[in-house]
């Protein structure tokens, strides 16, 4: 069980499509109930719909595959919630303390509520009392209201200047609007393999893999050069190797990418630094913004780089003007790259001096 003040993972159940990185910045809710048919469920859930949540995210938890024949999504007046049916291996269930026994010694359920804070890590544990199920939402509300409000802390984020030359970012804008792009695909977990889809709702980008060698080449001098020093002062990791040579835009009016995480993929665990080289700022909007530290945005300035973990959650907020372009490659090193290799995919382009 997990104690207070420890995180919770960012997937509530495999297969589930449920990534609470995308909810970072805003308490959670996980409600166990075993199966919406258990005598409490019913009246249990009604209160946690009427209660005032202050916003929370509210997840149903049931290990009952009757359930899943329900629809997943459940809208009331004050608050929507999302159930998800284990599968029989019941991960979050156990992690979180919900398998029991009764009195007799035989397997139970214990209904319960899980609040995670804003950086998702455990903040209170709530019991649903039997004799009164339909107060659970009035005592979820209470420890939700013990929850400080939020704060801006600063992320570990750095900001470099100067990577690339003004000039070099014109060439770079103008290869891309030559091209146009194509609609930027987000990596999801499809049967244990990390698939790329279009998932508009989650990333609204279009973006250009650029495949001239030549150009990639002077890329990675500038990253190797300019940056991976920097990194390495930061935060004391030796970059080796860059992932792909893309150019991102964000379009007014459309341009977004939601809450996420950018290496809790089987296919992306190997990153290790995420890049956004800006390459113009004639927009608004478009801030890389830390959820689980707050509301503050960042945007470095034309031709400098913003570094950070592809551990944290990190989301781009709706460009409300122009266009905003970036240079997008993870960084990684040389023992990654072998390990990739050695399993048939790609090393990586060095960055190496």
């Amino acid at each position: 069980m997990l104690a207070t003040g420890e995180y919770a993972p960012a997937v509530v159940t495999p297969g589930s499509g449920v990534d609470l990185s995308q909810h970072a910045g805003r308490p959670v809710v996980l409600a166990f109930v075993g199966s919406t048919t258990a005598s409490t469920s019913a009246r249990l859930l009604a209160g946690l719909m009427e209660a005032d949540l202050q916003g929370a995210a509210v997840f149903v938890i049931s290990v009952d595959p009757r359930d899943a024949a329900r629809a997943p999504h459940w809208q009331g007046d004050r608050n929507a919630m999302t159930l998800v049916v284990e599968d029989e291996r019941r991960l979050i269930s156990r992690m979180h303390g919900a398998l029991a026994r009764d009195a007799q010694g035989h397997p139970a359920y214990r209904q319960f509520s899980v609040i995670l804070d804003r950086r998702q890590r455990v903040w209170d544990n709530v019991a649903v009392q039997e004799s009164a199920p339909a107060a659970h939402g009035k005592a979820v509300a209470a420890a939700l209201a013990r929850m400080p409000a939020a704060e801006n802390y600063p992320p570990p984020v750095l900001i470099v200047p100067r990577v690339f030359e003004p000039e070099f970012c014109a060439d770079l804008i103008r290869r891309f609007d030559q091209d146009g792009g194509q609609p930027g695909l987000v990596a999801v977990e499809r049967d244990g393999r990390t698939v790329l889809e279009l998932v508009t709702e989650n990333k609204a980008r279009r973006d250009l893999l650029i495949e001239d060698r030549a150009l990639c080449n002077e890329l990675a001098l500038r990253i190797g050069s300019r940056l991976v020093p920097e990194v390495e002062r930061f935060f004391g990791f030796c970059a080796t190797r860059m992932e792909r040579c893309q150019i991102g835009r964000y379009e007014a009016g459309f341009g977004h990418f939601r809450a996420h995480i950018d290496n809790n993929q089987v296919g992306t665990a190997h990153r290790r630094f995420a890049v956004s080289v800006a390459l113009n700022d004639d927009y608004e909007g478009g801030d890389l913004r830390f959820p689980q530290f707050g509301t503050q945005g960042y945007r470095p300035p034309p031709g400098g780089a913003a570094v950070f973990s592809c551990s944290l959650v990190h989301e781009v907020t709706p460009v409300t003007r122009g266009l905003r372009y970036m240079f997008i490659p993870f960084l990684f090193d040389e023992d990654t790259s072998r390990r990739l290799r050695a399993l048939g995919s790609g090393g990586g382009l060095s960055i190496v001096r």
